[in-house]
């Protein structure tokens, strides 16, 4: 991936930076530089959190594919989140779903759904696309096979 130009560079950053912001560690808190850099590192990605600092402030304009790619799997993404647009969009849908899976409210009212009759769910779904409307907010989920 030879992102050899600023643009590319914040174009890469940009990328780097929302999935800081979108995918909770594993105690649903923001990973750091450094648990970031082990988990690549452990996977046979080796990178420092130094390196990982310069790529997420656009100061490497040309990152390696290598490191790319171990920062895609210590994320748990694709790599071809940092390449071009679609899988980016459809990344990006992936990534609200981790949000979401994280948030211990919505487990729990997931698991109060659980187990309830198709009839009933119906009702629950269409008071929660209401909610949803009144907020300005899309009333379903985007589909994760759309692209």
């Amino acid at each position: 991936m030879a992102v050899a130009d600023s643009d590319g560079a914040r174009f890469f950053a940009e990328r780097f930076e929302r999935l800081f912001a979108e995918i909770p560690g594993p105690l649903g808190r923001r990973y750091t530089l450094a648990e970031i850099a082990h988990k690549s590192t452990e996977l046979g990605y080796p990178v420092s959190a130094t390196y990982l600092s310069h790529l997420r402030t656009g100061r490497v304009k040309a990152p390696s594919f290598r490191a790319v790619e171990g920062i895609a799997k210590a994320f748990g993404i694709d790599v071809h989140y940092f390449l071009d647009e679609t899988p980016a969009t459809r990344a990006h849908i992936e990534l609200e779903y981790f949000r979401l899976q994280a948030d211990a409210r919505l487990q729990a009212t997931a698991y109060r759904l659980a187990g309830i009759g198709d009839d009933d769910l119906e009702v629950v779904n269409d008071l929660i696309r209401s909610f949803r409307k009144r907020r300005g907010l899309p009333p379903d989920p985007p589909e994760l096979t759309e692209n």
